[in-house]
């Protein structure tokens, strides 16, 4: 103690000495409350990166999946014409298996050689081409269904078509259910080309046999 300081004097400069450290530790913790806003503030604008990134990505997707689903529809629409066009080919494959059939039951008791041989191979020509081709929408509808086959929309369309196929009703057999689809591609056009040989040559011989009746 300096000689000459007054007890109150010594009591003011205790006073400012706490003064001192308490307004000393007061800027140490707003330094640390300032550090501690700044970090917030870095991990707030990470975060806004990181939710921008996500938006972006959820875009992204939201355009793949409007692409596939158009994708999709068009694969329905194209499939439900297929499946038309099964189905027409279906009742006309019927109608000339009952022709042949009406035919043959006709020609049991006539003789060998007659015009009703000629028309029941030209009916059993028609067949076969039908049958080829029906085969060939086999093989497309196998395409389509493994090109899209994520989609459950899709396949229950593959398998409605298969049902209506499958229950066409035919009495002989003669044309293959749409579940096939394993024959191979080169055999279907070859198919067709022989059976539409055959058909010309059968609508000539039937015309001839036309004209030399009248």
């Amino acid at each position: 103690m300096q000689q000459g300081w007054t007890s109150e004097q010594e009591a003011a400069q205790a006073e400012a000495i706490r003064s001192i450290q308490e307004l000393h530790h007061c800027i140490e913790h707003s330094r640390l409350v300032e550090d501690h806003g700044w970090s917030l503030q870095e991990e707030l604008e990470h975060e806004r990166a990181a939710h921008d990134a996500t938006n972006q990505a959820l875009r992204d997707l939201q355009r793949q999946l409007d692409a596939k689903d158009a994708e999709l529809r068009n694969k329905d629409a194209e499939l439900r014409g297929v499946r038309r066009t099964l189905e027409h080919r279906d009742r006309e494959c019927i109608q000339a298996q009952r022709e042949i059939n009406s035919v043959m039951f006709q020609q049991a008791g006539g003789p060998l050689g007659a015009p009703n041989d000629e028309r029941a191979r030209c009916l059993a020509a028609k067949v076969s081409a039908l049958e080829s081709e029906l085969r060939l929408k086999d093989l497309q509808i196998d395409r389509l269904t493994r090109s899209s086959s994520s989609a459950s929309s899709v396949s229950g369309i593959n398998g409605a078509g298969s049902m209506v196929f499958s229950t066409g009703g035919h009495k002989s057999g003669s044309s293959t259910p749409l579940a096939s689809g394993v024959l191979s591609q080169a055999c279907a056009p070859r198919d067709l080309e022989v059976a539409s040989t055959m058909l010309g040559s059968c609508d000539d011989s039937s015309d001839s046999r036309s004209h030399l009746d009248w």
